[in-house]
C-alpha cells in the first residue's frame, strides 16, 4: 500500500512488527494462491500435511490446533470448509466421547497429493526470488518470535 494511499495508517505505526508480519502473511498467501488448485491455501495445505502421516486415526481438533499454533475455534473452522469440500472427516473418539478425531477422506488424500507437487514449485520459485539468505533470516526471525512466546 503506498504511503498516499487514503487507506494507509499513520507512518509512526506503519513500521510496528506486527503490521509488517500480518502484510507479509498476507503476501504469501496471494504469492502461493495461484500454485494451488481449487481452494486450498497455505493453512488448509498445512492442516491437510499434518493429517496425512495419520490416514487410521487422525488427529484430535486439539492436536491440530496445538500444531498449527491456533486456537480449537479456528481450526474448527478451518475443518467446517474442509468438510463441506469433502477433504475431512470428524469422527468421535470411542474412548471419550467429547474429542473428535479427524481423519482424510480419499479426497483430501487425492487434493493433498495433487498440490505437493504445485507447494514445491511455489517453494522453488520464491527461493529463486528471496534467495538463500533472506530465507534463513526468515526462519531465524521465526524461531526466536516462536521461542519469545514460549516463554512464560
Amino acid at each position: 500500500m503506498s504511503p498516499n494511499s487514503p487507506a494507509s495508517i499513520d507512518p509512526s505505526l506503519a513500521g510496528l512488527p506486527c503490521f509488517n508480519l500480518y502484510l507479509g502473511w498476507r503476501r504469501i498467501q496471494a504469492f502461493y494462491k495461484p500454485h494451488f488448485e481449487g481452494p486450498v491455501n497455505p493453512p488448509r495445505m498445512y492442516l491437510l500435511e499434518l493429517l496425512r502421516p495419520h490416514p487410521k486415526d487422525g488427529l484430535t481438533v486439539g492436536e491440530l490446533a496445538t500444531a498449527m499454533d491456533l486456537d480449537a475455534g479456528t481450526v474448527s473452522g478451518m475443518l467446517s470448509r474442509m468438510q463441506a469440500e469433502g477433504w475431512i472427516e470428524r469422527r468421535r473418539c470411542p474412548e471419550e466421547r467429547r474429542r473428535v478425531q479427524v481423519v482424510l477422506t480419499p479426497t483430501g488424500t487425492e487434493v493433498c497429493t495433487r498440490n505437493e507437487a504445485h507447494l514445491r514449485r511455489a517453494d522453488e520459485a520464491l527461493h529463486a526470488r528471496l534467495g538463500p539468505a533472506d530465507l534463513a533470516a526468515l526462519q531465524r526471525i521465526n524461531d526466536q518470535l516462536g521461542e519469545l512466546l514460549a516463554k512464560p
